[in-house]
């Protein structure tokens, strides 16, 4: 009898420790999953391409146009925004208000951004010309889905006061900053300064001629902006780089004109453009 319990006491205890020890090689083998988990997450925050992060967003091309022709060919090739300007050999004036009905009569939901831009030449505006640029804010606010602008000091800094102005007088539609960033100094503290101004894009070509050329800048400006403000490659943006310039610098918006060389953007380029996107 007592070699009978010593033996069930036996079987007893040679139960209860492999229930200790795969208690013990549960609790490792979790512990082995949750540092794998984090070593994934660590290499996708620091490691994987800017691109991959954005590949499920989507990704917006905004054409820039100079006449009602150039409107109706982004349209027809797809574009679902527009930039409304004048001139583009003087690299963009403000349209007339004209164009400006025409365009929000003929495609009532197309994104119209209008260009604010009294005159050619540089960026430093006189009293006289910031009431202008005022006025015809006012005017475009009935038809226009976002307002563009851009005004520097003779120092090269951006115009706080005028900005601020404009900025204002848009009543809360989306302004961009257009490229006469790409003429400021000091560019990482100037993205902050148009942050703090309410701005909500910068359209820009990372401060070289040609947006391909600036990548690296974009790049950086985009990691600084983050979810504050959209910043916006333009200049020089055709069908051969444009996913190149969205793919290296993490942007999901790109900005051309893609008339080649004409004036009058081309319905083929902008579909070329939006199929080679994703947009």
């Amino acid at each position: 009898m007592a070699d009978e319990q010593g033996a069930q006491q036996a079987c007893s205890n040679t139960s209860v420790a492999p229930s200790g020890m795969m208690i013990g090689g549960l609790f490792i083998l979790r512990c082995k999953i949750t540092i794998f988990i984090l070593e994934i997450w660590y290499f996708t925050l620091f490691f994987v391409p800017l691109s991959s992060k954005y590949d499920d967003m989507k990704r917006l091309l905004e054409v820039c146009t100079g006449n009602l022709q150039s409107v109706m060919a982004a349209v027809e090739g797809g574009a679902e925004r527009i930039e409304l300007c004048s001139a583009l050999s003087l690299d963009g004036l403000t349209p007339s208000l004209g164009l400006l009905k025409t365009v929000r009569l003929r495609y009532p939901a197309l994104k119209i951004h209008v260009l604010i831009r009294p005159r050619e030449g540089d960026f430093v505006y006189t009293e006289d010309e910031v009431r202008i640029m005022e006025e015809d804010i006012k005017a475009s606010l009935p038809y226009a889905d976002g307002i563009v602008i851009g005004a520097l000091n003779r120092d090269g800094h951006i115009d706080v006061a005028t900005t601020r102005r404009l900025v204002r007088v848009s009543q809360g539609k989306p302004v961009t900053f257009h490229r006469a960033f790409d003429v400021c100094k000091d560019p990482l503290a100037s993205l902050e300064k148009i942050i703090e101004l309410g701005c909500q894009r910068i359209l820009t070509s990372g401060q070289q001629p040609k947006a391909e050329e600036g990548i690296a800048l974009l790049q950086q400006l985009q990691q600084l902006a983050g979810d504050r403000l959209i910043i916006l490659p333009g200049g020089g943006v055709n069908e051969k780089n444009a996913r190149l310039i969205l793919d290296q610098t993490g942007c999901i918006e790109i900005h051309g004109s893609l008339s080649a060389g004409s004036g009058i953007t081309s319905t083929k380029r902008v579909k070329t453009v939006l199929s080679t996107i994703g947009g």
